[in-house]
């Protein structure tokens, strides 16, 4: 497995798929999902409620927000966002906002 914890915040689109490709290969997360983190990820999409407050790390939110196939595989999620992802798209509300380029405060 492949860890992505420091990676810099410019990642060409290239390597940007590879993570996608890792992603797929790795781990079981339903297919919605998975493609709203790689839109994410690679294109800087925003995205659904959902996915947000796992990538902001707020598990209260990512819980509630939840339908039943995400619940039951938030731990794969989460353990994908963290060793797949890049470190600097994820965290907390601006690490999110930065990534998809918005200014905090103005979402």
């Amino acid at each position: 497995m492949t860890y992505y914890r420091d990676a810099d915040y410019d990642l060409g689109e290239r390597r940007r798929e590879k993570r996608v490709e890792e992603m797929e290969s790795q781990y079981q997360i339903p297919e919605q999902t998975m493609w709203s983190l790689a839109r994410y990820v690679v294109l800087a999409a925003p995205p659904g409620g959902f996915v947000t407050a796992v990538l902001q790390n707020d598990l209260r939110n990512a819980v509630a927000r939840a339908d039943e196939q995400n619940f039951a595989a938030l731990a794969q999620i989460a353990d994908c966002v963290y060793n797949i992802l890049p470190g600097n798209c994820h965290g907390d509300a601006k690490a999110v906002a930065r990534w998809a380029g918005e200014k905090v405060g103005e979402v």
